[in-house]
């Protein structure tokens, strides 16, 4: 998950990447720093309709997000590198506006 906060940081497009284990949530914040604690605060300081289209980049990039984000003991490192790359990839289209 790091890798996924530093290429969104780097593109400097504010999010909360929630983690527990394996699973994570990219969360596109309205303004940098609100919380996202539980529900409420992500219904009211997040951009829904960003994160659908952040999971529909991905796929046109080849990563197929599944809700939650989890990964397995398959996913090599390579293929974590490859997601990652995908983000970057991701956050840069998304920070130009294209």
């Amino acid at each position: 998950c790091d890798g996924v906060r530093k290429v969104f940081a780097d593109a400097s497009l504010p999010v909360h990447v929630v983690q527990l284990g394996s699973m994570m949530e990219v969360h596109f914040l309205k303004e940098e720093g609100l919380p996202v604690r539980n529900m409420s605060d992500v219904l009211s300081n997040t951009y829904k309709d960003k994160q659908a289209e952040y999971a529909t980049r991905l796929r046109n990039h080849g990563v197929f997000l599944l809700h939650g984000g989890a990964l397995s003991v398959e996913h090599s490192e390579e293929d974590l590198q490859g997601i990652i790359a995908a983000h970057g990839r991701v956050a840069a289209e998304m920070a130009e506006g294209n």
